[in-house]
């Protein structure tokens, strides 16, 4: 796949979830790859292709994104600009149906025993069990029911 890219490919995912920003590079879109095949169930990540539009150095791609998480689906119309230079894609810019939606795939809801102290809103915590690999935003303060961000 990296052959397809330029090596100085600029990569950007808008939004305010843990995966919107810029990448840049083979290393920072592989890292991105990575991530966000990590946040979905394994092989539930797919994107169905609506059309194609080229025009000189540009190709727009109109897509469907689908994955599922935890039991939760999420499916998404999407559209894909990318920039090609010397026959290598060296711009990719992703336009969410959904921009919301999207952001909230990557929040989880999580039951929690009570505890004796509750997370302070905005805190980072490891959840689950000891050694925990993801880090977690606690967005609520209930002692049975934290809502979170997570990111490995």
């Amino acid at each position: 796949m990296l052959a397809a890219f330029a090596e100085d490919i600029y990569w950007h995912v808008p939004g305010r979830g843990p995966l919107s920003g810029d990448y840049r590079g083979h290393a920072e879109v592989l890292g991105f790859f990575e991530h966000f095949l990590g946040l979905a169930d394994e092989g539930s990540f797919s994107i169905r292709i609506d059309d194609v539009l080229a025009k000189g150095d540009r190709v727009i791609v109109l897509c469907t994104e689908s994955a599922t998480r935890n039991g939760r689906s999420w499916s998404s119309p999407q559209v894909h600009a990318w920039t090609i230079r010397d026959e290598k894609a060296s711009v990719w810019r992703q336009f969410q149906g959904d921009q919301q939606t999207e952001d909230e795939f990557c929040v989880l809801t999580i039951s929690t025993n009570p505890r004796p102290s509750v997370p302070v809103v905005g805190s980072s915590t490891p959840l689950g069990p000891t050694n925990c690999p993801w880090t977690c935003l606690i967005l609520g303060s209930r002692p049975r029911t934290s809502t979170v961000i997570c990111s490995r």
